[in-house]
């Protein structure tokens, strides 16, 4: 799992978390969110009586950068000392299992035409 996002709400640290086909978001180190999903997803929970929403969207302008945006019962929070990461790593990998599946299947074509 690669970390995302971290910040605070109200001096409880949440932190979002991403494998490769799953966002996680945890909540003074508990999970208190599973969703799956690839580019974007909506995670929910509840601190202290309030409900709250977390989205995490890709920026396309900025590839490299993720839109985090938390509401809290509905209404925009603004957040400060928000750390919100890109996984390049991510990338990298679904970039090298391409090349290396467009290496199979014309190894197993040309052998099967020429072979």
């Amino acid at each position: 799992m690669v970390k995302r996002a971290e910040f605070y709400i109200e001096n409880n640290k949440v932190e979002v978390f991403h494998s490769l086909w799953k966002q996680f978001v945890h909540l003074n180190g508990k999970r208190v969110s599973e969703k799956f999903g690839l580019l974007q997803s909506e995670h929910y929970f509840k601190l202290n009586g309030s409900n709250y929403d977390l989205r995490l969207a890709p920026n396309f302008i900025k590839p490299v950068a993720k839109t985090l945006k938390v509401h809290k019962n509905s209404v925009p929070v603004n957040l400060e000392n928000s750390i919100v990461r890109s996984s390049r790593t991510l990338l990298v990998l679904v970039i090298a299992v391409g090349i290396w599946l467009g290496f199979m299947i014309g190894i197993n074509l040309y052998s099967a035409i020429w072979g």
